[in-house]
């Protein structure tokens, strides 16, 4: 899940609960699908604010996941995240909720804080 606080408002991806939906997917990926398998840059909006996953670098797809205990995840193995706030808005923090997080991460805006 991802929060972007932008304008004194939040804006909240929900993927364990909307994650396909937020990428026009019509189901997530799972170990018997690839519907959720980002093949090109996919971009969710939410009250404005928007948040564009890119094609991973890599041979496994990002994807939004449904694993084997029936949640569903946004699954990034490369490339970019990009998160942007409308036009004259800023965005004041970015909160990823994850249960696991490889290093290196970077960002070019700001700074990337790992929470353990």
């Amino acid at each position: 899940m991802a929060f972007a606080n932008a304008w004194a408002a939040t804006a909240t991806f929900d993927f364990a609960h909307h994650g396909a939906e937020l990428f026009g997917f019509t189901a997530p990926s799972s170990s018997s699908s690839t519907e959720g398998d980002i093949t090109s840059e996919c971009t969710a909006t939410v009250d404005g604010v928007t948040l564009k996953v890119g094609v991973s670098t890599t041979n496994t797809k990002n994807r939004v996941y449904l694993d084997y205990n029936g949640n569903v995840q946004l699954r990034v193995y490369s490339g970019a995240v990009t998160v942007a706030a409308p036009a004259g808005k800023t965005i004041s923090s970015i909160v990823f909720h994850n249960s696991r997080w490889y290093a290196p991460s970077s960002v070019s805006s700001g700074s990337f804080v790992q929470e353990s």
